[in-house]
């Protein structure tokens, strides 16, 4: 199985925000709550509104093409894998379209796009398994040092202490809802509020999908029919 990683230029990171930075934020609708109940539904509110969205994207270090190998294990040190979101494959001297790139959408389902799963001849088309394998739909016929590039949608870690900038900058107020929610609707707790937490967690839902088209509408590049860029990749 092809996993060798290559060598390129690190992508810029983004800035990070700490988690506790939303405590101040939480304490007042929740009197008496310890610091690590605060943190843990902060985290579970992020990963579940990434996981919904797809929002936050992160460039993984490019990995080695290996002759005859088409499939290959994806995996962001930044945070949970939630899918593989485009890709490119850089420098394959055996296609004309070496110079130039074409990012192409990812379907987990390869049925779902027969119409391009089976051309053996589409350089950048490929699917994704459920054990973070992606596989290309051609056989590599040369080794390419760090030529296949990757773009995963992720989510933080369970053990995250930061979140990235842009939770804070436009969905700071979406995640504190999520947390809430969790925090008010424990039962038996000097600050549990059933209906006030059942309020938060409607908000909360609410902005998932507003949220998920920012993807496809509001801070995105178009580069072909199908792909979508969005605002909060870090390339």
């Amino acid at each position: 199985m092809g996993t060798g990683q290559g060598t390129p230029v690190a992508p810029p990171t983004f800035t990070n925000v700490n988690i506790s930075e939303w405590y101040n934020y939480i304490w007042p609708n929740v009197p008496m709550c310890p610091n690590p109940k605060i943190k843990e539904a902060l985290i579970d509110a992020a990963r579940k509104f990434c996981k919904a969205t797809e929002l936050w994207t992160k460039r993984i270090t490019d990995i080695d093409i290996v002759d005859g190998e088409p499939e290959y294990t994806v995996a962001s040190y930044d945070g949970d894998f939630v899918s593989v979101d485009h890709f490119e494959i850089l420098g394959d001297t055996n296609y004309e379209r070496r110079t130039v790139i074409s990012e192409i959408a990812i379907s987990e389902n390869p049925d779902e796009r027969e119409d391009w799963r089976y051309q053996e001849d589409n350089p950048d088309a490929g699917w994704v398994g459920s054990s973070f394998q992606l596989r290309l739909t051609y056989v590599p016929e040369e080794d390419i040092t760090a030529g296949l590039r990757v773009w995963l949608n992720v989510m933080p870690f369970d053990s995250a202490t930061v979140f990235p900038a842009f939770l804070w900058t436009h969905y700071r107020e979406v995640i504190t809802s999520g947390a809430l929610s969790s925090l008010l609707m424990m039962a038996n707790k000097p600050w549990s509020n059933p209906d006030l937490g059942s309020a938060h967690g409607s908000g909360f839902q609410s902005e998932i999908l507003p949220a998920r088209q920012k993807k496809f509408s509001g801070f995105v590049r178009h580069r072909t029919r199908d792909i979508i860029t969005t605002k909060y990749t870090d390339y």
